[in-house]
């Protein structure tokens, strides 16, 4: 059986991508999807170099973490995940997501290689808190014990700009791939 035509075409844009983007220095280029509301196309530096990456150093408020996992939506935008505590306002030792203070969305974090407690690092990146079940979980009034105690994650927003610079010719690329793939859908 073979594939339906807009398959065909889409395997084959996807190949030619790929082979783009490796001779483009090993850049990843992806678009937006077409049903998007957003424009904007992620480009990421090469995990061998990115500044911004899992296990990079947090800072909220003057409390610091460290990010878990790299996440990204359905509009290309681009979040870095840390456990909510991270960004709460109380005691280090405060675990009651329903019950302990946070700072409210939209609230600074900076991503920092090298930080200790005797130095302040290099600072690296910077987002917006842009998620925090804490602040869910005391919206909706949630009193279960276990979910308040063990519900701890919050998202931050980084900003295209602070993942990578693309390059004139990644530009190009992306807008290529996003008008084929206009076309073609």
């Amino acid at each position: 059986m073979q594939p339906a035509r807009s398959q065909r075409t889409r395997l084959g844009a996807s190949l030619l991508a790929i082979a783009g983007s490796a001779a483009l220095a090993g850049a990843v280029a992806t678009s937006t999807p077409a049903a998007a509301t957003s424009t904007a196309v992620a480009v990421y530096a090469p995990a061998a170099t990115a500044q911004i990456h899992p296990g990079v150093q947090m800072y909220t408020d003057g409390a610091q973490c460290t990010a878990n996992f790299v996440f990204t939506d359905a509009s290309g935008a681009t979040y870095v995940g840390y456990a909510a505590h991270c960004a709460g306002t109380g005691a280090a030792t405060d675990t009651d997501g329903c019950a302990a203070g946070s700072p409210p969305l939209g609230t600074k974090v900076d991503f920092v290689e090298g930080g200790s407690l005797v130095s302040g690092g290099t600072r690296v990146g910077g987002g917006t808190l842009a998620y925090s079940s804490w602040l869910s979980m005391q919206q909706a009034n949630e009193t279960d014990p276990n979910t308040c105690a063990y519900n701890d994650l919050a998202l931050v927003r980084v900003a295209l700009q602070e993942l990578t610079e693309p390059t004139p010719e990644q530009h190009a690329l992306a807008d290529w791939m996003r008008q084929h793939d206009e076309l073609s859908s």
